[in-house]
């Protein structure tokens, strides 16, 4: 196999890696993945995961969009793209009010957990 093809396959496997995990959390048996808002969450925590602990920690941005832009994709295709934004628009600045109100470094160290939770392995790097 061709290193083009090979670094090909890898892409694909990799995206549908991707698909799987998205699809397996917004369908997943926890309330959090289970609807609307729980899809907006998890989202609005990955966008927070970048911002706000990718100042003070070490953590995978191109697995977190990874992961985000497949959940978005997701929940645009289970409740349709303007629901979805509006949900999602509204739990970010929920999440921002969180963050601050908890305080960064406290919030990060409670992602971790709930990240491994979720599935989503391997974005804290430290």
């Amino acid at each position: 196999m061709t290193a083009r093809r090979s670094a090909s396959v890898s892409s694909a496997a990799r995206c549908a890696a991707l698909t799987v995990t998205a699809g397996l959390i917004l369908s997943a048996g926890t309330a959090n993945a289970q609807s609307l808002d729980g899809a907006a969450r998890t989202v609005s925590a990955i966008i927070a995961v970048k911002s706000a602990c990718g100042k003070i920690m070490a953590v995978d941005q191109e697995k977190l969009t990874k992961y985000g832009s497949g959940i978005i994709h997701h929940g645009k295709e289970l409740y349709g793209n303007e629901q979805f934004s509006r949900a999602l628009a509204a739990d970010i600045e929920r999440r921002r009010a969180e963050v601050d109100v908890t305080g960064a470094p406290q919030w990060c160290n409670y992602q971790r957990a709930y990240f491994d939770k979720l599935g989503l392995t391997g974005v804290f790097l430290n």
